[in-house]
């Protein structure tokens, strides 16, 4: 009983830790926005973060997701030696590749700039497809947004080596256990970037907005390496080598870095395509897309992190029964969680955007298009949340085949929904194309699931989901009701009663009613909870 309250008050830390990170992530932008609004500097450093990300993240993601396996194997089966031994190795290799990678980001940083976005003029009449795909790959943006874009990325790239270390550290830590302290590092990021955003606005220079990033790496690499230097958890070899589990972890690791930069593509894609669209327009992509990204990471993201290694370790111990009892619990608890979410999302979405981000030069065109990206990325919350949880299930049993045929997919329909939506609904086309392609990657991995023999898929299941559904509709739907006759009630003298404290009570009744109603359908996540997180 110890163990389950132990992981389950580490889950419950590990939320409120991430509402702050994400608390300072809003303060960030909420700054951003007042001095910058969505202006073609936004667009600028948005584009220049998405490029290396594509590519890095990617990376990081990757290895750090095909790393738990085969250390849990290590450790498990040859001792902790054998397990240092193996992490030094990928380090240093990575080390390698970084620099690489990142040299070839600097000294080709225009080129880059050029090949990912529009061009702002059309191709010359009569062009065959060829030609047009030429011109399409050697025009984009021109002058000072493509040189401030160009600079970002420099920057942007210069970075890498210091979140391949730490992302690798970071991995090992969550094995262990050790889930808080490696959060906290990473406040450093956002708060190096709050102060930076201050300091570039003062100085009238937004090339120093790209400084922010490079501090905040640097200083998240340097506590996770000190708390792992001070825990005795690692113990570094310099050794080159290439040994037969680092071959076996690139093997592993090039499918899930194709599958697990889905989200990484589909935000790219889109940033192409909306920078062809009306200025500002990838600004409004990426502030309704912070929104998304909290209230994913205060579900899926948490969820995953704490369960993604007991998976990897009942696979290793050939636990079955317990593996498909995370499985299970996990899809669930993001069910009932994610469905009043989606909800409320499409509900309250012009509400929250005026909310967190219209002041100063954020005006009332911008919160216009914000407001229309966010509604549309809506949708796809649910999906995104399980797709990422889904996916780590797969990889957590070492398949990295079935991931990636499903996000070759995921990719193949984001790019088509968007090229046919960005006609009829402009920039909101590009966030729905994104909500489509997950909703559908998530169908085919339960469909996956399925035919591995898991029993997810049932009657019960499907009553379950059912229930939750008719909940998460009457708490929201009744809620939402109340928030419209008290807004127009105070309509006169708002200032009774600010809009922000308004939809915070209205939040509240939402949930206290829904917990009700869940309690009242027995739903089983709900009465034991502690018991989805509990120790293997």
């Amino acid at each position: 009983m110890t163990k389950i309250r132990t992981s389950a008050q580490i889950a419950m830390i590990l939320a409120i830790l991430t509402l702050v990170s994400k608390g300072f992530g809003f303060i960030r932008e909420m700054i951003m926005a007042n001095y910058y609004g969505t202006s073609f500097v936004v667009d600028s450093l948005n584009l220049s973060y998405n490029i290396p990300h594509i590519i890095f993240t990617g990376i990081f993601s990757a290895m750090a997701t095909s790393f738990i396996p085969l250390y849990s194997e290590k450790i498990e089966k040859l001792g902790d030696r054998s397990a240092n031994l193996f992490t030094s190795q990928l380090i240093n290799l990575l080390v390698i590749v970084s620099i690489i990678s990142s040299l070839v980001g600097i000294l080709f940083s225009e080129g880059l700039v050029t090949f990912f976005t529009m061009p702002e003029t059309a191709a010359p009449e009569g062009s065959g497809i060829a030609a047009k795909a030429l011109w399409f790959a050697t025009h984009g943006w021109t002058g000072e947004k493509a040189a401030l874009a160009a600079f970002y990325v420099k920057l942007t790239f210069s970075y890498a080596l210091f979140n391949t270390i730490a992302g690798i550290l970071e991995s090992l830590l969550k094995y262990k256990n050790i889930f808080i302290r490696p959060l906290l590092a990473s406040y450093g990021l956002n708060i190096a970037s709050i102060c930076v955003i201050f300091f570039a606005f003062r100085s009238a220079d937004p090339r120093l907005l790209a400084i922010g990033g490079i501090a905040g790496a640097v200083i998240r690499f340097s506590a996770v390496a000190i708390l792992v230097s001070r825990k005795k958890r690692f113990q570094y070899k310099l050794d080159f080598r290439m040994s037969d589990t680092v071959r076996r972890m690139f093997v592993l690791a090039l499918p899930i870095f194709i599958g697990t930069t889905v989200v990484q593509i589909n935000n790219f894609v889109s940033v192409s395509i909306a920078s062809g669209l009306p200025t500002g327009s990838i600004a409004a992509l990426s502030y309704s897309n912070l929104l998304v990204d909290i209230c994913a990471g205060m579900t899926g993201s948490i969820i995953y992190t704490v369960l993604y290694p007991k998976l990897a370790r009942a696979f290793s111990l050939e636990d079955e029964s317990h593996f498909t009892y995370i499985l299970v619990a996990g899809i669930s608890v993001i069910v009932i969680i994610g469905l009043p979410l989606t909800m409320g999302a499409l509900l309250y979405s012009d509400d929250l955007v005026q909310i967190v981000f219209e002041r100063g030069a954020f005006d009332v065109a911008s919160t216009s298009l914000t407001s229309i990206a966010f509604f549309y990325y809506a949708p796809g919350l649910i999906f995104n949340m399980q797709y990422n949880f889904l996916t780590g299930t797969f990889h957590s049993r070492q398949d990295m085949k079935t991931p990636l045929f499903v996000s070759i997919t995921v990719v193949a329909a984001n790019i088509a929904s968007n090229l046919i939506l960005v006609r009829f609904l402009a920039h909101g086309g590009l966030a729905l194309g994104n909500s489509i392609s997950f909703a559908i990657g998530v169908i085919l991995l339960l469909i996956m699931i399925r035919r591995k023999g898991f029993g997810l898929i049932n009657r019960a299941f499907a009553k379950k989901c059912f229930k939750v559904l008719l909940a998460a509709i009457a708490a929201v739907g009744s809620t939402w009701f109340f928030f419209i006759g008290v807004r127009a009630l105070f309509a006169a003298n708002a200032w009774i009663l600010p809009r922000t404290v308004l939809l915070g009570l209205t939040v509240l009744l939402a949930a206290g009613i829904y917990l009700l109603l869940l309690r009242r359908l027995r739903i089983p996540e709900l009465i034991h909870i502690k018991e989805i997180f509990r120790s293997t």
